[in-house]
């Protein structure tokens, strides 16, 4: 797996709002959750669920030639990190 993927390359970032995420996070939730009353989100959705004051929450990008494959929501602790949407 580590093979095929050597060329996707990882960033950390501060969480925010930005418009390629949120382009993720629209795509994501109309995927699996059709009809559910999530899948037609606004940026403001997007900002109160995924960026919380109180907590350290940072950005794990994947990206690929700089596209942007994925983001994982990490939120981080004495203990550990915790991916809470990837």
């Amino acid at each position: 797996v580590a093979a095929r993927n050597a060329q996707v390359r990882e960033h950390w970032r501060m969480a925010s709002y930005h418009p390629a995420y949120f382009e993720l996070y629209e795509r994501y939730i109309g995927e699996r959750h059709p009809g559910g009353g999530m899948d037609d989100p606004s940026p403001e959705d997007f900002r109160r669920f995924l960026l919380s004051p109180w907590s350290r929450t940072r950005y794990l990008e994947l990206r690929e030639d700089g596209q942007l494959l994925g983001v994982a929501v990490c939120d981080i602790s004495p203990q550990g990190l915790s991916a809470v949407y990837t």
